[in-house]
């Protein structure tokens, strides 16, 4: 028998950072810049405030393209 879980259970939260503008992505970069869109990498950056630091990897979900994405790199 499978043994089920509740999802909040299985998830851990992560601290938020400082989120990058749409107008501020770079075509090169120190990091890659995941969102919610569709693309894998929308872009790039090199601020430090915006880079995660936390455990890797994450799963980052697009809850209006629904896009699920998997990282196990550095990103902002």
């Amino acid at each position: 028998m499978w043994k089920t879980y509740k999802l909040q259970d299985l998830i851990l939260k992560t601290r938020k950072v400082r989120g990058i503008q749409t107008k501020e992505y770079q075509n090169a970069g120190e990091y890659p810049i995941i969102d919610q869109g569709s693309k894998f990498i929308a872009g790039y950056s090199n601020d430090e405030t915006s880079h995660y630091k936390d455990d890797l990897p994450v799963v980052i979900f697009g809850d209006h393209t629904l896009a699920v994405k998997y990282i196990d790199f550095e990103f902002c």
